[in-house]
């Protein structure tokens, strides 16, 4: 036996497993005859050989997963470091060819029917914009930012000023410029953001210095000094919208039946808007919307001594801001038949303001805006924005006459009596949101 146990000894590594077996058997046989410390080792020793030689397996293994890694990471770095070269090579051969403002990832194809009347430098762009290119490049100037990411500064507003001229679906802008839908939405979006914020630089009330121009402007459209200290007129505006889908459906009914979200603005004897106030119900009557616009609850204008214009819609007021109406028909006197005319011809340079601007943007206010009705006061207030740029440019367009026989109905037979008022008092009974802190010009 101890001799098997030596063979066993020299010649463990050479053994098969089942000799192996036997041995190890025979070894746990002599365990009830030979001693406990002979017998110890003969059992455990080859257990710890094979133990030494799994994890020498174990550690090899290990080292070569290690190094596939490495390798792993190594070769990923360097497909990286490739792209990296790829990309640098792309953008210096770009930089070296005739390009506008667009980001490398967008580039922009100019053969659309749209762009390449714009980049051939055709000077008329009413026809696809409604704007001269001299108000293009204006609009573009103010509207730039020093950072832009996207499709470049030029094919936004062009997409943006195409949808508000033409009123279009997006899927035709889409098609028209040759993006995806999806684009054309956000970037509408994002540019109607753009000119809602500079409402405040464009839309603004005049300094005092500026009265006594003003006052002899409108002196000269009512043909009598009298009218020097007015400052301004003031009116209201139904935009058309789509029925909206709450149950507040019925406040944006107007007693013309259908819905619409008013516009109250103020303009000077150039029809340059000064003031603008967007966003209540159709069913709200003027002097209504006059009594919680900021205007008139924080007195903004005009100061004291000077007046407002406003049509029979308005209360004639002296505090807290003053406001100057016609007489109501029929009138008592030539006197004041003499001074209705004159209030007229001073008074219209509003409708005035307000037909062009309609008829620049006809598909905006010609027909129900296509757009929900929460953002339909952010569309008003940009076409107001524009309509200011435009006149600040000379870019004047002629009035559509369809619009102003239109304005000539609505104001026909219009009179200050017991009946209207009470209308007033009762107009949109549901509790309309006070205005907001800030003279914001949308509510």
């Amino acid at each position: 036996m101890v001799g098997c146990a030596n063979v066993f000894d020299k010649h463990s590594k050479a053994l098969d497993p089942c000799l192996h077996f036997k041995l190890h058997a025979a070894s746990l046989s002599s365990h009830h005859q030979g001693s406990a410390g002979r017998r110890h080792v003969r059992v455990h020793k080859p257990r710890v050989l094979l133990n030494m030689a799994t994890k020498k397996r174990i550690a090899a293994a290990a080292s070569l997963l290690t190094f596939w890694r490495i390798s792993e990471i190594q070769r990923r770095r360097a497909a990286a470091r490739k792209r990296l070269y790829l990309r640098a090579i792309m953008l210096l051969l770009l930089s070296k060819q005739e390009k506008i403002n667009v980001a490398p990832s967008s580039l922009l194809n100019r053969h659309v029917p749209v762009l390449r009347v714009y980049f051939e430098g055709v000077n008329d762009l009413s026809p696809h914009f409604r704007v001269s290119r001299r108000t293009m490049q204006r609009i573009m100037s103010v509207l730039r930012e020093d950072k832009n990411n996207g499709w470049g500064y030029d094919l936004e507003i062009l997409m943006f000023m195409f949808w508000l001229a033409r009123a279009a679906s997006y899927r035709v802008v889409a098609a028209s410029f040759g993006v995806p839908r999806s684009t054309v939405h956000r970037i509408i979006q994002k540019v109607l953001k753009k000119v809602v914020r500079i409402t405040a630089r464009v839309i603004k009330l005049p300094g005092p210095d500026e009265l006594a121009v003003i006052g002899e402007g409108f002196a000269e459209l009512a043909q009598s000094r009298e009218f020097q200290l007015a400052v301004g007129c003031i009116d209201g505006c139904h935009v058309r919208i789509k029925a909206p889908p709450t149950n507040e459906a019925p406040c944006y009914f107007n007693q013309k039946s259908f819905y619409s979200i008013q516009l109250q603005a103020v303009c000077n004897h150039k029809g340059m808007f000064v003031d603008i106030f967007v966003g209540y119900p159709g069913s709200v009557h003027d002097s209504r919307i006059l009594r919680n616009s900021p205007i008139y609850t924080k007195s903004l204008y005009p100061p004291p001594g000077y007046f407002l214009l406003g049509d029979s819609e308005y209360p004639c007021l002296q505090e807290p801001i003053g406001i100057l109406t016609p007489y109501k028909e029929p009138v008592q006197n030539p006197v004041q038949a003499q001074y209705n005319a004159e209030h007229s011809r001073a008074w219209s340079v509003i409708e005035r303001a307000f037909g062009m601007m309609t008829s620049r943007w006809r598909g905006i206010f010609s027909k129900t805006l296509e757009v929900h009705y929460k953002c339909a006061p952010m569309v008003i207030a940009a076409c107001t924005v524009l309509h200011n740029i435009c006149i600040a440019e000379g870019d004047l367009i002629e009035v559509d006459t369809e619009y102003a026989l239109h304005q000539q109905d609505q104001h026909l037979g219009e009179k200050d009596d017991i009946g209207s008022r009470i209308v007033a008092r009762l107009s949109a009974s549901i509790d309309i949101p006070p205005p907001i802190s800030e003279h914001d010009y949308v509510f």
